[in-house]
């Protein structure tokens, strides 16, 4: 009895936290459980590098167009569609102009088209938001924005930027 008094007067607390204990191991096992799930679908995307030409790739759905994006040696951001060039200048109507010659390469396919747009790595996105607001307000069905795809394995998406390489496959 006087130690317990004794205990009490110290201001010593008598608190379970064996559920807390439990708590933080699962909240643990979860973070853990969630980490490698992270890391085994880790997909890089690059973009491509600067393309000089507007051509569907040979794999391409019918009625698909390309739409590159590319900054020039000079830093002029340029659009090609078909055979057709613009430049990006901010402040002069691009959306306008570049909405034109989608619209008219559109017509020249007679129908619905989807445009594979394939921009330059460099770029950032307000350079080449206007090309997006421009598709949008086109006469195009679908857009597919390009990039390059391919699979790390799991110590190169851990620690590494070394991406995995399939023997079967070579």
């Amino acid at each position: 009895m006087l130690l317990e008094k004794l205990r009490n007067a110290a201001g010593y607390l008598e608190f379970n936290i064996t559920a807390i204990i439990d708590i933080i191991f699962i909240l643990i096992i979860f973070l853990l459980f969630l980490g490698q799930f992270i890391a085994s679908e880790n997909y890089p995307v690059e973009l491509p590098e600067q393309m000089h030409k507007s051509v569907a790739d040979e794999g391409s759905k019918p009625g698909e167009v390309v739409l590159n994006v590319m900054r020039e040696d000079d830093g002029t951001i340029m659009c090609i569609f078909q055979n057709s060039k613009l430049a990006l200048e901010p402040g002069q109507g691009t959306i306008a102009e570049l909405e034109r010659m989608i619209n008219r390469g559109i017509e020249l396919l007679h129908g619905e088209a989807m445009i594979n747009l394939r921009m330059d790595r460099e770029l950032v996105f307000r350079e080449y938001k206007p090309v997006i607001t421009a598709i949008a307000k086109s006469n195009a069905s679908e857009m597919i924005i390009s990039g390059l795809q391919e699979k790390r394995d799991k110590n190169a998406a851990i620690g590494t930027n070394a991406p995995q390489t399939d023997p079967a496959a070579e």
